[in-house]
């Protein structure tokens, strides 16, 4: 507890959650970084979505005394999504954060991250978030994000790119989401990019441009991730990014064509990757219609007339090198 001793600030109340699946090392860690902050007060809130060896508060030194720990175990898994809003259904505090069972913050995270929400009086400012340094499974920095101050520019990217702002770096009023709403617990994934980008298009988050969590990148490469649930993912946040546009009265044919484009050229992607040749080459084909200058569109058709195989192997050489740029955008060494 040594970060502990330091000058602790004092402020509201922040719950901070934890969702975690199997994996009892990494979460003890990421609630050991969490007593490691330097502010106070704190609750801690672990949402166990149903581990087979279900978290216990033995895991946990007895002397964190000035925390307040409460576990809840699920019977059966519902989802990062739904242990999200269990955790902010729970929470008490005025402010939330959220943390990754396998990441960790920085001990000046939340205490930053506090200053500055107070320092932005504005009413439309109901949050911040930071950068990550991203390591490896041995703590190994490989990485750190650059994201950029301008919170419409990563609105932005979200509709048109792969943009995001991860909830391990944000610090949000828990008013908030009785506007925004919740995670949406129907996506198969990108709920975390989804609710963002409703947050966005609602209020303004600011840009804290320290480096405060410690993201860990792990080493499985992207092609052994359940390529159903990836494509289920992307078909759901496709048609989420259509309706979005319609109900923003977006009109302007370029904008729709450059966004929408670049959707279907993921969605091909994952056509592909789920061995549906047929599919993605047709959403390719699709997208260089809504786009004719979507060069992945024309990449992902070219290369995908090869077949499932040759797109796979040739997909599998080029996201060695582009996983850590998904994160943010781009990526700093």
């Amino acid at each position: 507890m040594g970060a502990v001793t330091r000058m602790t600030k004092h402020g509201p109340l922040v719950s901070v959650i934890i969702p975690t699946h199997n994996r009892p090392n990494l979460v003890t860690k990421a609630v050991a970084s969490v007593v490691a902050q330097t502010y106070r007060p704190i609750e801690i809130i672990i949402i166990d979505d149903a581990s087979d060896d279900p978290v216990s508060a033995n895991w946990f030194k007895a002397e964190w005394k000035d925390i307040s720990l409460s576990i809840h175990c699920n019977d059966i898994s519902k989802g990062v999504a739904a242990a999200r809003n269990s955790g902010i259904n729970k929470s008490k505090g005025r402010y939330i954060a959220f943390l990754d069972d396998d990441d960790q913050w920085l001990p000046d995270k939340l205490a930053i991250q506090i200053d500055t929400l107070n320092r932005h009086g504005s009413p439309q400012v109901r949050g911040v978030f930071c950068q990550m340094i991203i390591e490896d499974e041995h703590g190994k920095e490989i990485g750190r994000t650059s994201f950029p101050p301008s919170a419409e520019t990563i609105r932005q990217s979200m509709i048109c790119g792969d943009g995001n702002v991860p909830p391990q770096t944000i610090l949000v009023e828990r008013d908030t989401f009785r506007t925004v709403g919740f995670f949406d617990e129907q996506m198969p994934s990108f709920e975390d990019r989804q609710w963002a980008l409703r947050y966005l298009s609602l209020f303004e988050m600011i840009l804290v441009d320290n480096y405060l969590v410690r993201y860990l990148e792990h080493p499985a490469p992207r092609l052994t991730i359940n390529s159903d649930a990836m494509l289920s993912g992307e078909l759901a946040y496709t048609k989420f990014i259509q309706n979005y546009l319609k109900t923003r009265g977006v009109s302007n044919k370029n904008n729709i064509g450059k966004a929408m484009g670049y959707r279907y050229s993921k969605l091909g992607n994952e056509y592909m990757l789920a061995g549906q040749i047929r599919a993605g080459l047709t959403s390719f084909l699709h997208a260089i219609t809504l786009n004719p200058i979507e060069f992945r569109a024309w990449a992902g058709f070219i290369i995908g007339l090869g077949g499932v195989r040759f797109y796979g192997k040739i997909m599998a050489h080029r996201m060695l090198r582009v996983r850590l740029a998904k994160i943010s955008g781009k990526k700093r060494n």
